[in-house]
């Protein structure tokens, strides 16, 4: 009730992202990503409007509105999408699916740290990414994490999952996905960081499309600013963060 017709079929493609049939989330992958980018452009664009200091935000009114569940759904597509990624199939979800992360990242995360790494200068005037692309220093004038966030708790790895820590563990607990969702939608970065271990993930993933490379496969544009976005939105979350992605060596 009171959706507009795009937030409707966000809502329907979230859905077809657990659908059973391959066919039928990568569809739901692709119509997610398509409505994720646009609001990614409409929601710079009303930015641009405001001066760094208005801090112009509009997560809380957002979270109302978006499908519960799409960040659970996405981050267990990224697994599949590794899996399969020696398929063309595989290939092309890894590529939204990444894709579909840095967008809902640069909706939710604060605007202080929407950070934009596109070489396209058609953003260089957005306030928002202005402190980051332009005119990057050792001295942040932005606020620490710890008062852009609301308070986070971080659960430990169990023994049972080092083995296998690059894959985010989707309980079969409504709760438990309900509660990894809420954790996203309030801060994104600290929650792929902790709770989704996104950073083995993408380790994987380099690694995958480095082999692919060298037999001279052509990687995306989309897929690299993808994850360079992820990482850096990340790493300006915190310093913590930043240090963790840093010594990741699997990342740099």
């Amino acid at each position: 009730e009171g959706m507009n017709e795009r937030l409707k079929n966000l809502h329907i493609a979230t859905s077809l992202l657990r659908s059973t049939a391959p066919r039928q989330r990568l569809l739901g992958a692709r119509s997610a990503c398509d409505i994720l980018e646009e609001d990614v452009n409409e929601l710079s664009e009303r930015r641009r409007a405001h001066s760094f200091s208005d801090s112009y935000d509009e997560r809380e009114s957002m979270q109302r509105t978006y499908p519960q569940l799409l960040p659970v759904a996405i981050r267990c597509l990224l697994d599949e999408s590794i899996a399969t990624f020696q398929t063309s199939g595989g290939r092309l979800l890894l590529s939204i699916v990444l894709r579909c992360i840095h967008a809902l990242m640069t909706l939710f995360v604060h605007p202080y740290h929407a950070v934009n790494v596109s070489p396209a200068t058609k953003d260089c005037d957005d306030p928002f990414i202005l402190y980051q692309t332009c005119f990057m220093s050792d001295i942040s004038h932005v606020p620490p994490g710890t008062e852009l966030y609301p308070p986070t708790q971080i659960t430990p790895i169990g023994d049972g999952d080092v083995n296998n820590a690059s894959c985010y563990r989707a309980d079969s607990s409504a709760a438990t996905a309900g509660s990894d969702s809420k954790a996203f939608y309030n801060d994104p970065a600290w929650t792929l960081l902790s709770r989704m271990r996104i950073l083995p993930c993408l380790s994987d993933i380099l690694l995958c499309l480095s082999t692919d490379f060298s037999t001279g496969s052509v990687i995306s544009e989309a897929t690299i600013q993808s994850i360079c976005g992820i990482l850096a939105m990340i790493s300006v979350r915190s310093p913590g963060a930043a240090s963790a992605t840093a010594r990741h060596k699997g990342i740099l």
